[in-house]
């Protein structure tokens, strides 16, 4: 679990934002939006980038209920393991014109864990609660906010993530 140190500290990998709105043509349901999508073997209509495929719903759901939803489609709510995977998924919400949406982070025995398994190994927590209310990880779109533990049966749009395997 993250000290105190590690949630007021953020990546000093450089920020992709530059290279991805070079990218970013257009909003969702263009093929163009992040071209590097072309020549993956995601499933339609999602994104590929460095491995991983990604597909944004719109569709507004708790967190439980989009966990579900991911994993009819063989994948998990997002996990975000380094400052490139961030500022991917933040375009990606900008482009779609989203304020916020659900990861894969929850709060359970006493420490933050990924849906998927995966551990916190890159943090971007700005409004971190630990009650019992708070226990899911929702993101925001806009580049200064970080993290934020929410009510898990908040509606948010929400991001799929599927690992492609060699």
């Amino acid at each position: 679990f993250p000290t105190e140190e590690h949630v007021t500290q953020r990546s000093e990998e450089p920020s992709v934002d530059t290279e991805v709105e070079a990218n970013a043509t257009a909003t969702s349901g263009n093929p163009d939006v992040f071209p590097q999508a072309r020549f993956s073997s995601c499933l339609d209509d999602w994104l590929f980038d460095r491995g991983n495929c990604y597909f944004l719903v719109n569709n507004a759901q708790s967190w439980t209920s989009a966990e579900r939803h991911c994993s009819d489609y063989d994948s998990s709510l997002v996990s975000i393991t380094n400052q490139w995977e961030q500022s991917f998924i933040k375009r990606l919400l900008r482009t779609a014109d989203y304020d916020f949406a659900w990861t894969g982070g929850f709060y359970f025995q006493r420490e933050w864990r990924w849906e998927d398994g995966s551990f916190f190994s890159f943090y971007d927590f700005e409004n971190m609660s630990h009650s019992s209310v708070h226990q899911c990880l929702s993101m925001a779109s806009d580049a200064q906010s970080g993290w934020s533990g929410d009510d898990c049966t908040t509606r948010l749009p929400f991001v799929c993530k599927r690992k492609l395997f060699c």
